[in-house]
């Protein structure tokens, strides 16, 4: 699992492993681990809500989807599950992505990718 915070936006990239352990279990996660007793934990969880909820509990980040729309993203072509959600400044957007291998790392183990999905191009991650 991958993720990336810009400015009011995330975007979570999962490997095929990833999606195998969300639908067999329901949650995925990684932890940034710094200097000191620093640490930040983001969490993907699905339960049988309705729609995209974000939740903070002290350093954990929890971002939770309906388990029936990950089953149907994860079991199709699609390549992202995207959303916005408004705040009282600004929206907040998210993206989930299938991650597909970089172009320009010709060594790199790509099998637990989607290469069955990535265009010929861009050549960069």
């Amino acid at each position: 699992m991958k993720v990336r915070c810009v400015d009011q936006s995330v975007r979570i990239r999962l490997r095929k492993s990833d999606i195998v352990q969300l639908l067999e279990t329901g949650l995925v996660q990684v932890q940034l681990k710094g200097p000191g007793t620093f640490a930040l934990t983001y969490l993907l969880r699905t339960d049988e809500g309705d729609g995209l909820r974000c939740l903070q509990h002290g350093t954990q980040l929890s971002f939770i989807l309906p388990a029936q729309e990950i089953t149907q993203w994860a079991n199709s072509n699609e390549v992202s599950i995207e959303r916005i959600l408004p705040t009282t400044d600004s929206d907040f957007h998210f993206l989930l992505e299938k991650d597909f291998p970089c172009k320009d790392r010709p060594d790199e183990d790509k099998s637990d990718f989607f290469t069955e999905l990535s265009s010929e191009s861009p050549t960069n991650c």
